[in-house]
């Protein structure tokens, strides 16, 4: 038997489906909202880690070249001492190295005495010591703060220009020497 006070409730249903209520236009953009805040979230993660990942590597490469015979603070003078006004500063500082065992096999070391050599126009050294820098220079060994001022490709320009100079001068002085006279017995 059913009671007569029991109620019973009109089914949502209508021709077989079920109408979901619609969501209200401010419950979709807090949704959105959540969904923007977590990308941001996520994007920012990104960026950080890529950011440590750079700084790992460039303590890495610091350590590399302390290793080295010119350590970074080395480096750092010599590259201070890149200007036309601090040239003797720069030749100090490629003396010191030049007495240190093993220089000739650290390329950052031969790239300042290359610098020095050029400086002072020596161009039979900085043909020499441009030679032995491309021959130690291996993958990162060599200090991207000393290639920011000049690459080695305008080392070697540089001393072209000096050898090809020097080469002209010879030539000249040896139109302008008198021809050696005879002695005549």
């Amino acid at each position: 038997m059913i009671e007569k006070d029991t109620k019973v409730p009109i089914s949502p249903v209508i021709g077989g489906e079920i109408k979901k209520p619609k969501a209200k236009t401010s419950e979709k953009k807090y949704y959105a909202l959540i969904l923007l805040v977590l990308l941001i979230v996520v994007l920012l993660g990104v960026v950080l880690l890529i950011n440590h990942h750079k700084k790992t590597t460039i303590v890495t490469k610091a350590a590399t070249v302390n290793s080295k015979v010119c350590s970074y603070s080395t480096i750092q003078s010599a590259v201070n001492s890149f200007s036309a006004d601090k040239t003797a500063q720069l030749k100090v500082i490629s003396d010191s190295i030049k007495n240190q065992s093993n220089y000739q096999h650290d390329p950052n070391c031969m790239y300042i005495i290359t610098v020095d050599n050029i400086n002072a126009y020596n161009v039979g050294d900085a043909q020499a010591s441009l030679a032995q820098l491309k021959s130690d220079i291996n993958g990162n060994n060599l200090s991207q703060n000393l290639t920011f001022h000049l690459s080695v490709a305008m080392l070697t320009e540089a001393v072209n220009a000096m050898n090809q100079k020097a080469s002209q001068n010879v030539n000249n002085i040896k139109a302008l020497s008198p021809k050696p006279m005879e002695v005549k017995n």
